[in-house]
This record gives structure tokens, sequence and C-alpha cells, in this order.
């Protein structure tokens, strides 16, 4: 077993159990029918299931049980960008119009000035969460992209950061444009077959014949199954990927290296692995962006991670390539934060001797709280900072998006949970599914939640 100086060895048993009490406590608090778990350390690796795949028709989960990685997707599809830059087909620098010539936006200055780097780096401005079903044929993307013209510039492009789905479906077409294939095709073979990942797919009728967990939302503390089971088509190359927590091990394994596969042939060059996980532009909570990766400095330790999040499932996949380290976590319930976050903070102690340092409330001035107090919306969703006594709360509403109107029962309006100050300019989500998560205030008229930017719209 080969582990990286400062690296701490996996001890099978202990580490299993402890794994365990971690996932037993938080399925206690939160319905978790299914989990894995999955660390990667050296050469080594322990993967460990839990639960069920479905709870209408529940199939024990085991080690290499399907589920969908979510937003995961979008750092194949930044892996795959960097080879055909590599190769001198793209070129993170130049308009997005070079390659797609009739791409309109709602802002003229926009379309003209976009770039690749801003779409993988979720600069682009535009409101990204856009889920339209644009029909399961080969010009799905493509027909998606036409859409782009109704959406909502927030911001200028290049100024700041605000996760962006769409920017990554554009990045899609693409490389539809460049390789000639179909984005589900591009990314099978010039990128899964290449590394190795034979057991990680895209659509339903590849799956069926596997194991596989079904997602469930949350009704009054119980899962129900969420219907539809997958994302519409467009969505493929920005969250559609399904895969297992030992491939995600495996793909992890490519992103600790210089750009060498395991059977040691050249994928990409050592420059551009550098830049995917390099600190590109400033993103949420005092993190970085590089290339489809968040990049954070874990007391001299660059981890870089991307989450997941599709209909009632949820994942994480994080690397600490310096340690040769990573953690992958699947779920099928879209209350998935609590467990990951318990396991994320016990994983970096455990193995990378990290401490995740939680954020501590603080007492907030009379002034303090008018300051925040307000009506801040997006197009899917509007939340609303309000006070109770001295109190603050937040209160959440998601509008009728794309997204919920994909799902044939969309989970319940959150509960107001109550808010605290834990800097000059961020609120901490103090109970809840989401305990723990923050606001950031970015401004008079922005603030920035769950990596979204909301306008102020009333006080």
């Amino acid at each position: 077993m080969a582990t990286s100086p400062g690296a701490r060895a996996i001890e099978r048993a202990a580490d299993t159990a402890e794994v365990a009490r971690i996932v037993a406590e938080e399925q206690a608090r939160h319905p978790i029918p299914g989990v894995v778990v999955g660390v990667a350390l050296g050469d080594d690796e322990l993967v460990v299931p839990f639960g069920i795949t479905n709870v209408d028709h529940p199939v024990a989960v085991d080690a290499d049980t399907l589920f969908q990685v979510g937003s995961i997707t979008k750092t194949f599809l930044g892996t795959l960008v960097m080879r055909l830059v590599d190769e001198g087909k793209l070129d993170l620098e130049l308009p997005v119009r070079r390659w797609i010539p009739e791409l309109r936006l709602r802002d003229e200055d926009a379309a003209r000035s976009v770039t690749l780097r801003h779409l993988l780096t979720h600069t682009a401005g535009w409101f990204g969460d856009h889920f339209e079903d644009t029909g399961s044929s080969d010009d799905a993307l493509a027909r998606y992209v036409e859409l782009m013209a109704t959406f909502e510039q927030q911001v200028p492009v290049g100024t700041t950061w605000a996760y962006n789905n769409a920017a990554f479906a554009l990045a899609g077409r693409i490389v539809e444009k460049v390789t000639e294939r179909p984005i589900e095709s591009a990314m099978r073979e010039l990128l899964l077959v290449p590394l190795g990942l034979g057991r990680t797919f895209f659509f339903a009728d590849e799956v069926i014949t596997y194991r596989v967990a079904s997602g469930h939302n949350v009704f009054a503390g119980r899962p129900r199954v969420a219907r539809p089971w997958a994302l519409a088509r467009a969505s493929s190359c920005l969250g559609g990927i399904v895969s297992t927590v030992p491939q995600l091990l495996s793909y992890a394994r490519f992103h600790m290296g210089d750009g060498t596969t395991a059977d040691g042939a050249r994928y990409l060059s050592p420059a551009s692995m550098a830049l995917m996980r390099s600190h590109l532009v400033d993103g949420p909570l005092g993190q970085w962006r590089g290339i489809a990766w968040a990049v954070e400095d874990a007391h001299g330790v660059d981890v870089i991670s991307h989450g997941g999040a599709t209909i009632g499932q949820q994942a994480l996949l994080h690397i600490a390539p310096s340690r040769r380290f990573a953690l992958a976590m699947l779920t099928n319930t879209s209350q998935a934060a609590q467990v990951q976050s318990a396991m994320a903070a016990w994983a970096w102690k455990r193995y990378l001797g990290v401490e995740r340092e939680d954020a501590a409330p603080r007492p907030h001035t009379a002034a303090e709280g008018a300051r925040v107090v307000g009506t801040y919306r997006q197009p899917a969703n509007e939340i609303r900072i309000a006070l109770a006594g001295d109190a603050l709360v937040l209160h959440q509403l998601p509008l009728e998006s794309s997204f919920r109107k994909r799902m044939a029962e969309p989970p319940p309006v959150p509960e107001p949970v109550p808010l605290a100050f834990c800097a000059d300019d961020r609120l901490l989500l103090r109970e809840g599914p989401l305990k723990g998560s923050q606001i950031e205030i970015l401004g008079p008229e922005w603030v920035r939640f769950g990596s979204r930017i909301y306008r102020r719209v009333s006080e």
C-alpha cells in the first residue's frame, strides 16, 4: 500500500466502523434510504455501502450500485474540453462565437465576449438554472442553446461568480461542434473509454440491467421515490452521468496525477492538469474555481471538489492530489447535506490531518439585522430574510422553475430556519437539512446562497 508523505493509511475494520457510525447517526436525523462511501488513499481503497435502492421496491445497495452523480459530470466535461485544448481544437480564451456563430443571448455584449474560460469557471453572468426538456433526439443540446436567447443576464460577463448550469450546456454544444458527435458519444468515446470507466453511463436503457438507485424527495420526514428518474437529455453534459463509487475513485486517481491514464497513456498535458486545479477566479465562501473544479486551501493542502444534485439524488467528490486522497459519496436522497458534511469532516481529519472548521454564530446589532432584512429573488427561487423579535429567520420560496416542473411531485417548500451572523458579510443557517450553509452578502443589492446569486427586490 503506497501513500504519500503525511497521509494516514486506511485501517479497514476501524474505518468501516466509523463510516457506519456516521451514516447511522445521520440516517436517524434525515431520511437517507441508501448511500455508498468510498475513500482512495494511495493505492488502497475502501468502499462501504448502506441501505436500499428504492423504498417502494427495496434492494440492498452494494458497492457497485449505480447512482446519478449530478454536477460532478461538469468536471468530466471540463476534462474533455482540456483534452481538445491540448489537441489545438479549442481555446479557452476565444469567444464562444468562434465555434457557435449563431449564438444569441439576451445581452449582446455577453454573446459577443463570453469565452470557454467564462463558461467553465461559472463567470458567464446569466441565470443558469434552466432545465427545459428539448427532447430526446441528438439535437437536444442544440435546441437548448437556441433557448438561451431568453435567459436573464444577471451580471456582466466575468464580474461575479455564480453557479451556471446553462454555461456548461453551451460548452457541451461546442464539444459537439468540434467533435461532430452527440455530446454523450463524445464524452464516452473521447473520455470515458480512455480513462477506463466502463461502468459509467448516461442513459436509462444503459443502466436498467444493473443495480441502480432511485432518487427520493422527503415529505413530512419520510422519503418518497422521486419521478421521473432522469434529467432531460439536454442536461447530459452538465449533470447526466450515472456511475458507481469505485468508478468515481478511479476517475479521482486520474485527477491526482499528471495527466496519464492508469495504463500509462498521456491524456492531458501537465499544464492542463495544473490549470484545471488552479486558483483562477474567486468562488463562494473563500474557495476558488479552476476549470470545472472548486479549489480549497485546507491548511496548506489543496482540495479540488464538486458536488451533484439531481431529482432526489446527491453526490460528492473531494480530491487532494498532493496526498493521493479522494472521498466519494453517492446517495439517493435530496437531504444528504448533513451526512456529506459529517463524512467529509471525518475523512479530512482522519486521512489529511485537517480539521474542517464549522462557522460559529455571533450576536448581531439591530443595525446589522436591519441591513440584511429583505426579499431576494432569482428566476427559480425567492428567499426572504425576516426578523422574528430580535432574531433573523430565513424563508425560502421555490418558484415555478423548469426543474420543479419536471418533477411529478416536487418537494415541499422548506420550513423557515433561524439565521445568525457568522462574519460581517455572512449569515449561517442554524437548523434544518441545510444547517451550516451560509448566505454571503455581496453588497446592498446582491446575496449568494447555494452558489446562486439573488437580487434584492424589497426591504
